[in-house]
């Protein structure tokens, strides 16, 4: 359980708010959309609790979820993965292979 405050609230617990954030990183939400929903979906403010996207931010650094850019991917490095995308859905567009590769814990920009 996180002891430590967001202003004057006590944080989320740490055993309520990783799978939440665990979740909707998947789904590609970034952290301030990440924070609004589990604020809906926890009952934050009514528990008592602070949460920010900073919170939310601080929370994936430590779980390893990092961000597109910061997982430096390039066409060596994730170009394997792309042709496994293209053997298993036919003509699959970029929007479809991004989320192929979200699934695969693979974040890669569109430019890529």
């Amino acid at each position: 359980m996180s002891a430590s405050t967001n202003q004057h609230l006590p944080l989320v617990p740490d055993a309520e708010l990783l799978p939440h954030i665990w979740e909707y990183w998947g789904h590609g939400m970034g952290d301030l959309e990440i924070a609004i929903s589990i604020k809906q979906d926890v009952d934050v403010t009514g528990r008592g609790w602070g949460l920010g996207a900073k919170t939310v931010f601080r929370r994936r650094q430590k779980m390893g979820l990092m961000s597109v850019w910061q997982q430096h991917h390039m066409m060596d490095s994730i170009g394997p993965h792309i042709e496994e995308v293209r053997d298993t859905i036919h003509k699959p567009g970029v929007k479809h292979t991004c989320n192929w590769l979200r699934q695969q814990g693979i974040l890669a920009p569109r430019q890529v």
